[in-house]
């Protein structure tokens, strides 16, 4: 039950678009209005000696919230598959430390080579 609360409070929070004000009165203050203006006056952030990129929310806020929730149910329902799988193999195989081990050396020896030869660049 608190899984599915969780869940469903996230699924709001992360489809609710950034409410703005409709007024053109200059002295209301929106939210995109006070980015733009931080924007503005921001010096640009430098890390290891490059100015990194700021990210910038997508046009389509719908459709970037529906793949994000699309997304975390995909890690769910992963997720679940795995735990259950793992229950299997603790019934059937009575070392749970050398399985977790072996669990662990497996994704060390998927993602240690993706890590040292930067497959994946940063943006």
């Amino acid at each position: 039950m608190n899984k599915l609360f969780l869940l469903v409070v996230l699924l709001v929070f992360v489809t609710l678009p950034i409410v703005t004000s409709s007024s053109s009165s200059s002295s209301s203050l929106t939210i995109s209005s006070a980015l733009k203006q931080s924007a503005k006056n921001e010096k640009p952030i430098i890390v290891a000696g490059k100015p990194v990129q700021k990210v910038v929310a997508p046009a389509n806020k719908s459709a970037a919230a529906l793949k994000m929730a699309g997304l975390f149910f995909i890690w769910y329902a992963f997720n679940a598959a795995y735990n259950v799988y793992n229950a299997y193999i603790k019934a059937d195989i009575q070392l749970p430390w050398t399985i977790s081990t072996v669990q662990l050396l497996v994704g060390l020896l998927y993602a240690v080579p993706l890590w040292f030869l930067k497959v994946r660049k940063v943006k």
